[in-house]
């Protein structure tokens, strides 16, 4: 449980430094509820719609948000 958790926080750390990377002028993609899972028809969805996004918003940054992080990281971004 220990490890989990200790895996979550650092995903949500690096959540949030990323999305403080990012320049103001940058338009941004977040995709929630992405599957941290190895289903490979969850994994071919994502796959999908990055390459839409890259074709139809090549200037656009991914940001990609798992199911656990959603509640956390919604918050951050409304907030700024």
């Amino acid at each position: 449980m220990k490890k989990i958790l200790r895996a979550c926080k650092l995903s949500f750390y690096k959540l949030l430094f990323t999305i403080k990377c990012f320049g103001k002028n940058k338009k941004k993609i977040f995709l929630f509820h992405v599957p941290v899972n190895s289903n490979m028809g969850d994994q071919a969805i994502i796959y999908a719609e990055k390459k839409f996004v890259k074709k139809y918003f090549p200037n656009c940054k991914w940001i990609e948000i798992s199911y656990y992080l959603e509640d956390r990281a919604f918050e951050f971004i409304i907030n700024k």
